[in-house]
C-alpha cells in the first residue's frame, strides 16, 4: 500500500471515529444519535466503496502490468537459453566429427 493510500485510509478511519465520537456525546436523544450516526456511516460506506473499487483497479492494473513486464522478461530469457544451448550443441557436434 502505498503512502497515499495509507494516509486517505487514516484519514477515513479518522473521521468515523471523529464523527462517532461526535455523535455519541451529542445533546440529541440516544435515539436520534444514532439515527444521526447511521445515516452518517452510510453516506461514508457508499464513499469509500468507490474508492476502494477506484484502488482496487488501479492496484489489478498495476499488477497485470507486472505481470506482462514479467512474461516478457521471461520469454526473453528463454529465447537466450535456446539461443546458447544451440550454439553450445553446434560446438559439441563440430568437436565430435
Amino acid at each position: 500500500m502505498s503512502q497515499k493510500d495509507s494516509f486517505f485510509g487514516g484519514l477515513i478511519l479518522g473521521s468515523l471515529v471523529g464523527g462517532a465520537i461526535a455523535a455519541l456525546v451529542t445533546p440529541f436523544t440516544g435515539e436520534e444519535a444514532r439515527k444521526k450516526l447511521k445515516e452518517k456511516i452510510g453516506e461514508f460506506k457508499e464513499e469509500d466503496a468507490e474508492k476502494m473499487k477506484d484502488s482496487g483497479r488501479e492496484v489489478i492494473a498495476k499488477t497485470i502490468n507486472s505481470i506482462e513486464e514479467g512474461i516478457d522478461r521471461i520469454a526473453a530469457a528463454i529465447d537466450e537459453a535456446k539461443k546458447a544451448s544451440d550454439e553450445k550443441r553446434q560446438e559439441l557436434e563440430g568437436e565430435t566429427k
